[in-house]
């Protein structure tokens, strides 16, 4: 008979540390899921990140380059005017 309770509370035990083990799996695997649903977010926004920094990046260089047009459009009508009135 006392080896029958051993063997029933060694079963328990068994029982016990495996239905443990199970909710710790179950656990890590929505730790794993939510990981992975953030990792994704962080992906996407990086994406738009670097989409609206190459953007930035070049509005600065079209405004200098508008600007530079329109002084050597005012530089080249400064020439031809005193070009003119030298005639």
């Amino acid at each position: 008979m006392d080896n029958i309770n051993q063997l029933r509370d060694s079963l328990k035990e068994s029982k016990d540390m495996m239905m443990e083990n199970i909710d710790l799996i179950l656990d890590r695997g929505e730790k794993l899921h939510r990981l992975e649903d953030k990792a994704y977010e962080l992906n996407r926004h990086a994406n738009t990140f670097r989409i609206n920094a190459s953007r930035f990046k070049r509005k600065p260089i079209c405004n200098n380059m508008y600007l530079f047009i329109a002084m050597l459009f005012l530089i080249i009508l400064v020439i031809l005017i005193l070009i003119l009135l030298n005639l």
